[in-house]
């Protein structure tokens, strides 16, 4: 598959409604192997690194985005990582750059639906990094019902099975 079906079949998937977490995937897994293709990762080490994690079981290799890591196990981060904005952030820049049409899937309740979906993909995906020593972070999507404007998130952090739990809405 060539770079211009790659943008073709990510277009025609972004300008429909998100509905089901398969769309999610394929969404991120195009991303990810355009990024890969393109020698594009250290420009989007964020959407990358997001990527990564809906595709695969652990994340254990996070030196392109430990600073944001630290940052949030420090709480200096503004909840900016577990809010997504890194990754917004990061999808819109991609979007914008290789000409593609996101007001579908940025528009905000199409938005939230998506990242409703891509946080059941995260759960129990753990992500480690080394602050003062390894710590583990795991997301959880809580089972109780939310408002349709939020989304939701249980996390724990900590050294390795040894987590606290904390959820923020």
């Amino acid at each position: 598959m060539g770079l211009p079906e790659i943008l073709e079949k990510l277009q025609y998937e972004i300008q429909k409604n998100i509905t089901e977490e398969s769309q999610v995937v394929y969404i991120l897994s195009r991303i990810r192997k355009y990024l890969e293709i393109k020698n594009l990762k250290g420009n989007y080490k964020y959407l990358n690194f997001y990527c990564n994690w809906a595709l695969h079981s652990k994340i254990d290799r996070t030196e392109p985005v430990v600073e944001i890591l630290r940052d949030f196990n420090n709480g200096t981060d503004e909840g900016k990582f577990l809010k997504f904005g890194y990754f917004y952030d990061d999808l819109k820049s991609f979007l914008d750059n290789e000409g593609l049409n996101s007001s579908t899937l940025l528009e905000k309740n199409n938005y939230l639906i998506f990242i409703n979906l891509l946080l059941d993909i995260l759960s129990d995906t753990p992500v480690e990094f080394y602050s003062d020593d390894k710590k583990e972070i795991i997301i959880n999507k809580p089972k109780i019902p939310i408002k349709d404007s939020l989304f939701n998130i249980e996390f724990s952090i900590g050294p390795k099975n040894k987590n606290s739990r904390t959820s923020i809405e």
